[in-house]
């Protein structure tokens, strides 16, 4: 048998095995000694590479291989093709995820007498485990890396608004942390709009609260919202909104959630206990 014989096997290995799912064609492509080598020095043997062409069929039942290349050469032919099908079955015991997949793979098929009698597969199983989202892609990981990098610059944003504003009084780096569309209404019914607006609210809360004190206590950051609970304290030894001083002692723990653009914050929500704080700071609602 010559080159254009063993060619004529090749594509009879396509048209009619491959992309028909006709198995009784498979002993008229192979030789009954064939042998498959297969990634990482595995190999098989015909009855197996019968069974993994059932198996194929059943994880991805479009199926569809592509002739991309093909070189002859004495009983050698060394071809690359694509294959394309949907992960209905599921790959590896694991559950179908119902993508659409596109692998490319190259083999150096050997011939005796007009038959394959021996495969050298040479694929790349990272390419697919990515297409399966088993494993990332590099973009993937890129954007994964640039997501936490910015996750991680909003939570000291946040730390230090929290640390270095709030429990310090610190207004010279409010510019650097407060966007200038920032906008936060209070529960207690403040509306907090731009950095003037932000530097005016902590005066006013130094100035309602003279030993004011809040400390962080978890933080949780996604994309670009972050979420705090923090505990504060303070007496309320001046005039703190539209409540008068008591000279009472106030505890409180409270949630809050930022929303970023660029590292600064743009927005803020607080969520306060409103009935404790009147408790504890000694006012009635009803006398206000």
């Amino acid at each position: 048998m010559g080159i254009e014989e063993n060619k004529e096997t090749l594509k009879r290995l396509f048209d009619e095995v491959w992309n028909n799912n006709n198995l009784d064609a498979v002993n008229k492509c192979f030789a009954e000694n064939f042998v498959r080598y297969g990634i990482g020095g595995t190999s098989i043997d015909l009855n197996t590479y019968k069974q993994f062409l059932v198996t194929m069929r059943k994880t991805t039942p479009d199926i569809y291989r592509s002739l991309d290349e093909m070189v002859a050469e004495g009983d050698k032919i060394a071809f690359s093709f694509t294959w394309t099908g949907t992960d209905i079955g599921g790959w590896g015991g694991r559950p179908p995820t119902g993508k659409k997949l596109s692998v490319e793979e190259c083999y150096i098929a050997r011939f005796e007498n007009g038959k394959i009698v021996e495969i050298k597969q040479h694929a790349d199983p990272m390419g697919l485990f990515q297409e399966l989202g088993i494993i990332p892609t590099m973009a993937e990981i890129q954007t994964q890396k640039q997501k936490e990098k910015t996750e991680e610059e909003n939570k000291n944003v946040i730390r230090r608004l929290v640390e270095e504003v709030y429990d310090k009084g610190d207004l010279s780096i409010i510019p650097e942390l407060i966007d200038t569309d920032y906008c936060y209404v209070h529960p207690m019914g403040l509306e907090i709009k731009g950095i003037e607006g932000f530097s005016q609210f902590i005066q006013m809360l130094y100035g309602a609260f003279s030993d004011f004190h809040m400390v962080l206590q978890d933080m949780i950051a996604e994309n670009d919202n972050v979420g705090i609970n923090n505990a504060l304290s303070g007496t309320l030894t001046g005039k703190f909104g539209e409540y008068e001083p008591t000279g009472n002692k106030v505890n409180l723990t409270e949630s809050m959630f930022f929303t970023l653009k660029d590292g600064k914050v743009v927005e803020q929500k607080a969520y306060t206990d409103g009935l404790s704080f009147m408790q504890q700071a000694g006012i009635n609602p009803f006398e206000q």
